[in-house]
């Protein structure tokens, strides 16, 4: 009678442990077709501007701007103006004045299984305005208006998004300490405890912050002293960062810096970080 209990036991715990390995609702194999992508050349537009690159359909001529296909495939075809690559990434600069029309085909073995009409090819074109270059030797004083990202913009920060206050970009024309005519594209509005601009260690200016690197829609922010030829420009506290416009509303910016507590000697610590969002209001 024992050896027949534990037999019974045997049998109830084995058909339990089937029943939990075994349940009534079956498991829907993977579906082969949910990451696949079918063949389409895909390509963005980017412009280098200081060390940061900005997808958009604007450019200055004087930067490197990198034409690169976004899915990966056997072969590569890329139309702009006489000259055809075959690379999935390139970089150019010194672009001709004026709108620019460049075309992707993309090659590659198709998947039937889950695009059963792909036929493995396919094209994009896409057209890019050239700004005139900003830079004259010898520089002369800019013509407003000029680039599209200057202008005033209300918004407010990620850390503050009940206090809105306004953010102008502008380009300025000086002479440095030695006579040298020289631009300066500059920024001000951005609220800082105690933050005051330092020209030649004299607070008697209020023209804003120092920017880098330039293009129509999109610039690189940064701490600076003038061309080194006598006059400087100092923020105090020092910044860096980027500021760029939205690539489908012109109107819309984005101010992405970081910041010092102090100016030292030396190395500086941005561990202060913040992002302005904006709307064109000027």
């Amino acid at each position: 009678m024992l050896h027949l209990k534990k037999r019974y036991l045997i049998i109830i715990t084995s058909v339990l442990l089937f029943a939990q390995c075994n349940p009534d609702k079956e498991i829907a194999p993977e579906n082969p077709c949910t990451n696949a992508q079918e063949v389409k050349a895909d390509f963005v537009i980017e412009e280098l501007v200081g060390d940061r690159y900005f997808e958009g359909d604007t450019i200055a001529n004087y930067n490197k701007v990198r034409f690169r296909a976004l899915q990966a495939a056997d072969e590569y075809t890329w139309i702009l103006g006489a000259e055809t690559l075959h690379t999935q990434s390139f970089i150019r600069t010194n672009f001709p004045i004026g709108w620019l029309d460049v075309k992707l085909v993309i090659k590659r073995k198709p998947n039937k299984l889950c695009f059963p009409n792909d036929d493995g090819i396919d094209s994009a074109s896409r057209s890019f305005y050239v700004w005139p270059v900003k830079f004259t030797s010898p520089p002369e004083p800019p013509i407003y208006p000029y680039y599209p990202i200057y202008g005033t913009y209300r918004g407010h920060t990620l850390s503050k998004p009940d206090f809105d206050f306004n953010v102008t970009l502008f380009d300025t024309f000086w002479k440095d300490g030695v006579g040298d005519p020289a631009y300066v594209g500059l920024f001000s509005g951005i609220p800082y405890d105690k933050a005051v601009l330092n020209v030649n260690n004299n607070n008697n200016a209020n023209i804003g912050w120092y920017c880098n690197g330039i293009s129509p829609k999109a610039l690189s922010i940064s701490l600076a002293d003038g061309n080194g030829k006598g006059k400087g420009i100092y923020t105090i506290p020092p910044l860096k960062g980027y500021a760029w416009l939205d690539r489908k509303n012109n109107k819309q910016i984005t101010i992405e810096y970081s910041y010092a507590d102090t100016m030292p000697v030396g190395n500086r610590d941005f561990k202060n970080r913040e992002v302005f969002i904006g709307t064109k209001i000027n």
